[in-house]
């Protein structure tokens, strides 16, 4: 991609776009001109040149200026500024004469090469980053939406993301601006919605893009939405993930499967820069993301179970919580080596960490007999009534080996 500023605004161009108009055509207008004609620019060797063959020397000039400072910046850029050093290597070689003669001719078969690179690099961005129609020329009102992930390693070695979200309570409903729009109707206001969300999946340079598609319906309630929970493979390279949620009315249909979706609403986003793959070396200790869980309203501790296995709590996708709130953290640790005793040894701890100070707040030991363990803790917070930024490490030891990791995660205490 090649941005050109022009009157206050980007657009996509081509290199020959970094060069004047009058520039680029100034051959075939003035043609040969004549040997009295006072436009003709003086010639250096102080013998007379055609105006067309004067204007594709310059035009040269000016294509040379760009692609040396293009060709920095993406390797497509380089072969026609080599072209361009060959074309004037050949100059200098031969003192001018036939070759600099042969200018107008090297610079039609140019401008002919770079609109065939243009129509190509136009195919490329079609396939690889389909044009995307947005709102942005009228006012988008936001789609307010809690969301939160955490990477899991895979049994073969790959890194499985996954991402919970779901809608804080009291904000499915669009304002009455927004529903005045698209419901002018008011006994006809909706109880439910319609909600298409897409995530993306990039390549680390965004050469690639995979979409997921998640259609679901929302009913406004005094608590927040259920969790919908999405896994998302990512393998073993850095990746990046993208989320827009679409908010429409409700057309037809009583299920997500044959819902149709009705006037449209409101949009939320939310993206994740360098989700980094977790470690597949057996030989060094890794460990899950922190995913924070709901428990029970006495924070008993349910069977951990796997991620979406029966049993499993409730992901914790909000960025808020009170003291009361009975918050767990499910995590995975691998790599775990074995002892003496055929068994594997691992110690827990956890601080909670608010400005001003770190607190230690528990640590336990435990044994296993698989390199892989699932744990879940509880985080009581009943003690902490001071509202404000607050986030929790977990760190895990294996003590065969003595490696160390950890996890944080991040949130804000409220009353």
């Amino acid at each position: 991609y090649l941005f050109v500023e022009q009157g206050g605004r980007f657009r996509i161009a081509d290199p020959e776009d970094l060069v004047p108009r009058s520039l680029r055509d100034a051959y075939a207008r003035h043609g040969m001109g004549s040997g009295g004609n006072p436009d003709i620019p003086a010639n250096p060797g102080g013998a007379y040149q055609r105006p067309d063959q004067v204007f594709a020397e310059a035009l040269v000039e000016a294509w040379r200026d760009v692609f040396t400072q293009l060709a920095v910046y993406h390797p497509d850029f380089e072969e026609p500024l080599r072209a361009l050093e060959m074309h004037d290597d050949d100059i200098r070689a031969t003192g001018g004469g036939t070759v600099r003669a042969s200018s107008l001719a090297f610079v039609k078969g140019m401008q002919t090469d770079f609109r065939a690179q243009a129509r190509a690099a136009a195919v490329r961005r079609e396939s690889e980053a389909p044009r995307a129609y947005s709102r942005i020329g009228r006012s988008v009102e936001p789609l307010p939406v809690d969301v939160r992930h955490a990477r899991f390693l895979a049994g073969d070695g790959t890194t499985r993301t996954e991402v919970f979200w779901s809608h804080p309570a009291g904000t499915l409903r669009p304002p009455r601006r927004v529903l005045e729009v698209a419901v002018p109707d008011p006994s006809a206001v909706p109880d439910r919605y319609f909600i298409d969300l897409v995530v993306s999946l990039h390549a680390e340079d965004y050469s690639r893009r995979v979409p997921t598609r998640v259609r679901y319906l929302a009913a406004e309630a005094e608590n927040a939405a259920p969790v919908q929970v999405l896994d998302v493979a990512g393998g073993q390279a850095v990746n990046h993930l993208t989320f827009q949620w679409d908010q429409y009315t409700l057309a037809g249909g009583t299920a997500a499967a044959d819902a149709d979706a009705g006037a449209y609403l409101r949009t939320g986003v939310h993206r994740v820069e360098r989700l980094a793959p977790l470690r597949a070396n057996p030989a060094v200790l890794e460990m899950s993301d922190l995913k924070p869980v709901a428990l029970g309203d006495d924070f008993v501790l349910y069977d951990a179970g796997g991620p979406g296995e029966e049993g499993a709590p409730v992901p914790y996708p909000r960025t808020t919580l009170t003291p009361e709130t009975p918050l767990g953290l499910y995590f995975e640790i691998y790599h775990l080596a074995f002892g003496p005793d055929d068994q594997t040894h691992y110690t827990v701890a956890y601080d909670v960490v608010r400005p001003g100070g770190r607190t230690t707040s528990a640590r336990s030991t435990y044994a296993g007999t698989e390199r892989t363990a699932r744990e879940l803790i509880g985080i009581d917070l009943r003690e902490y009534d001071r509202p404000g930024p607050l986030e929790i490490i977990v760190r895990v030891t294996d003590d065969t080996t003595g490696q160390t990791m950890e996890r944080a995660v991040a949130f804000d205490l409220a009353r």
